[in-house]
């Protein structure tokens, strides 16, 4: 708890017009925060006249107030929700001094790690240092309480896709203890090369006997085009050859190859055969597309997995 609870004089807020019944009212108030490290709470009812409360109307406001001598609130920032992989964007973020004392512009510096305080995954080659430790960008020699400071600088965005998380951390040379002067921030990391299964005719369950043809249909949900180097494979469970290879495939392992180009926005369909093993079980297969030696995310994932249940026929 921050200081004392401060009593204050009841206060009288009059309805200036009639409400009728089902209608809402609304009442404007004015609050003025207390001094720094003290605490108030206000309970508000609603009373008809001066004679009676009305029930279920009681609601409060705890104020809490503390300001200490080096405190910051990031106040704005430019970073976007998803960046595409390996791209480098320009980054700006300000921080407002929300404390008692000014900041001196030459001491101040933000560093930028990532989760767990690691280094930065975004680190571009034009940073200071491997956190960072970027100068503030300021014509004054000191940043007063409820002004703002800038930092610039370049991200890079890792080759995997994820969902990386981001510490801001602003410092003062000479300064141990500085309140709320970090800030978090998620950036989702998409691939170059992305597809989304549209529709395919894959079997859940079938005969040990059966043959089937069947149907895969891909969007190209990325930013480059496949080519002749576009690759479908298939794999068991454990990553050997799937227990449902057919002969008329490339290989044990590769189905088939594009043939043609596939802009992004485009659709793409592969037609292939099935022969269902001899053994009756349920059987998980994994597909994955390469665009030559680069994996091709599939609905966002490295690969796509089906199960299928193998009956036998007699």
């Amino acid at each position: 708890m921050l200081g004392n609870k401060i009593a204050s004089e009841p206060e009288i807020i009059k309805l200036t017009h009639s409400v009728a019944p089902g209608e809402k009212i609304k009442f404007n108030l004015t609050l003025k925060p207390p001094a720094a490290g003290t605490k108030i709470e206000k309970i508000y009812l609603l009373f008809w006249g001066n004679k009676a409360w009305l029930p279920s109307t009681e609601g409060k406001i705890l104020m809490n107030v503390r300001r200490d001598n080096y405190a910051a609130a990031m106040s704005f920032s430019n970073l976007p929700e998803k960046i595409w992989a390996k791209d480098i964007i320009p980054g700006q973020i300000k921080f407002k001094n929300v404390g008692l004392k000014s900041w001196i512009v030459d001491k101040l510096k933000l560093k930028i790690f990532d989760s767990g305080y690691k280094s930065s995954l975004f680190k571009n080659f034009d940073w200071p240092d491997k956190d960072g430790s970027f100068k503030a960008i300021s014509d004054l020699k000191e940043i007063k309480p409820d002004e703002e400071i800038t930092f610039n600088f370049n991200l890079k965005a890792p080759t995997l896709p994820w969902l990386f998380k981001n510490i801001f951390k602003l410092e003062i040379e000479g300064v141990e203890k500085m309140v709320d002067a970090e800030a978090e921030n998620f950036i989702q990391v998409e691939p170059d090369l992305k597809a989304g299964l549209t529709t395919h005719s894959f079997p859940h369950a079938m005969l040990n006997v059966w043959r089937p043809s069947v149907m895969l249909k891909f969007k190209n949900t990325g930013r480059k085009a496949w080519d002749k180097n576009l690759i479908l494979k298939s794999f068991s469970s454990d990553n050997k050859t799937s227990p449902f290879y057919h002969s008329s495939w490339e290989s044990s392992m590769i189905i088939e190859k594009l043939d043609g180009k596939v802009e992004p926005g485009q659709e793409v369909t592969f037609i292939f055969k099935l022969k269902a093993p001899s053994k009756a079980n349920l059987y998980q297969h994994k597909f994955s597309l390469f665009q030559g030696n680069e994996r091709v995310y599939i609905n966002e994932k490295p690969e796509l997995i089906f199960s299928t249940r193998v009956d036998s026929a007699q």
